[in-house]
């Protein structure tokens, strides 16, 4: 991503925001700070789509959107907590129970979400576009 001027440092700035807000939600989990987490989430990468000048780029960051708002949908719809399916429970993760709401979206694939998986899927579509684009650099310069 070419950032131009200062806006590295919003860039940064809101991910730092963003990490804090993490921490924050975890030490104390309710549906405020779950949604002011999310909120910076969604915030922070919709400033990587709209500031991309990469297609491929852009689809890896809204792939990436699109999971991080499934495990948002998830946990504000449970109270701020991801409910999981296992015994152990801690901070913003609870054990599953018939009364959580949208438990496909939740925790139930092994301590991972479709979520998780949505992201990891544009992780790796973003990984592709710069291994891609890198080769092609690569080669243009041995034409040169």
């Amino acid at each position: 991503m070419k950032i131009k001027n200062d806006n590295w440092r919003v860039i940064v700035g809101l991910m730092g925001f963003v990490f804090l807000m993490r921490g924050i939600w975890q030490l104390y989990p309710c549906i405020a700070t779950c949604a002011v987490f999310w909120l910076s989430v969604v915030f922070w990468r919709a400033l990587f789509i709209f500031g991309e000048k990469y297609l491929s780029l852009k689809i890896a960051w809204s792939i990436m959107l699109l999971g991080a708002a499934s495990n948002m949908v998830v946990t504000l719809a449970n109270g701020g907590y991801m409910p999981v399916l296992s015994e152990k429970s801690s901070s913003i993760w609870v054990t599953a129970t018939n009364s959580h709401k949208l438990m496909a979206l939740a925790d139930i694939y092994s301590g991972f979400s479709i979520g998780d998986f949505i992201i990891g899927l544009g992780v790796v579509v973003a990984c592709a576009f710069w291994v891609g684009r890198k080769m092609e650099v690569r080669n243009e310069r041995k034409i040169a």
